[in-house]
């Protein structure tokens, strides 16, 4: 496979890649500050002494 294919195939899905990350980033930014649908407040251990 030469580099020009290659060079055809990545620069376009870079653009596109980045396009929808800048899309999702700017209009559900909850998405990523808040990874795997985890809540904010985590629960601590209750160490009793």
């Amino acid at each position: 496979m030469s580099w020009i294919a290659v060079a055809i195939g990545s620069v376009p899905g870079t653009v596109f890649g980045l396009t929808i990350g800048y899309i999702l980033v700017s209009y559900k930014p909850e998405w990523f500050l808040n990874p795997f649908g985890r809540k904010s407040c985590r629960r601590s251990r209750s160490t009793t002494t």
